[in-house]
């Protein structure tokens, strides 16, 4: 006899770090806009990119049809992070 079902679907709603995972798949320009207007801060950004890199793991493996845009959108997480390394840097 079933006593409960847990769906963890929603279990990151109004996370902070998780709900700005989305950016990646806005222009570079956009997502630099999103930052600004946000204030983010880096910890928060490494956080929410780290979400987003779980989600494209999960659904590249997952969903075949979903893995080119998976790949693409781990491209702009690279891009990003060695852009932000490189700007500290200098």
């Amino acid at each position: 006899m079933l006593h409960a079902v847990i769906d963890f679907g929603s279990l990151t709603v109004g996370h902070p770090d998780a709900e700005h995972a989305t950016v990646w798949g806005l222009p570079p320009e956009a997502r630099q806009a999103y930052w600004n207007t946000l204030n983010l801060d880096d910890l928060t950004w490494t956080r929410a990119r780290a979400w987003a890199i779980a989600i494209i793991l999960y659904y590249g493996r997952t969903w075949p049809a979903f893995v080119t845009e998976c790949q693409a959108l781990f491209q702009e997480i690279l891009t990003d992070a060695a852009a932000r390394r490189d700007g500290m840097d200098g």
